[in-house]
């Protein structure tokens, strides 16, 4: 939506991939954002230890840059697009992050769920 929305036509550049769509924002950065965040959201939530947590947080971090970075290289992207496209999906990410920190994990341990859901490495909370 916000492409057509902007409609930004893409770099006039040689470019090594060939898009058809407009150029703002970069859903490959946006994803990436949102993806490797929510991941280092829940392995900070996780039981691992702290050393453990920030290597693997580094890791996932420089994945979307990355990303974005070789968005830029190939000439499917502005500077501006894959910026604009990490500033719009990290906002998005803290929404999401609130309303799993607010609703989901309560759900998961109020009902106690999180012992049927091998693959939930979270700690308890303690709420109440």
């Amino acid at each position: 939506l916000i492409k057509i929305i902007i409609a930004r036509e893409r770099p006039n550049v040689i470019s090594f991939v060939t898009e058809h769509s407009y150029s703002f924002p970069s859903g490959h950065t946006m994803a990436a954002v949102t993806l490797y965040g929510i991941l280092i959201f829940f392995v900070m939530k996780s039981k691992l230890n702290k050393n453990a947590k920030i290597a693997i947080s580094i890791v996932l971090g420089l994945l979307p840059i990355c990303v974005a970075i070789s968005r830029i290289y190939l000439g499917a992207h502005f500077a501006s697009d894959v910026t604009g496209a990490a500033i719009t999906s990290t906002a998005l990410l803290l929404v999401e992050i609130y309303f799993i920190n607010k609703y989901f994990i309560w759900f998961l341990f109020r009902y106690k769920f999180y012992q049927y859901v091998p693959f939930i490495i979270i700690k308890k909370q303690n709420n109440g």
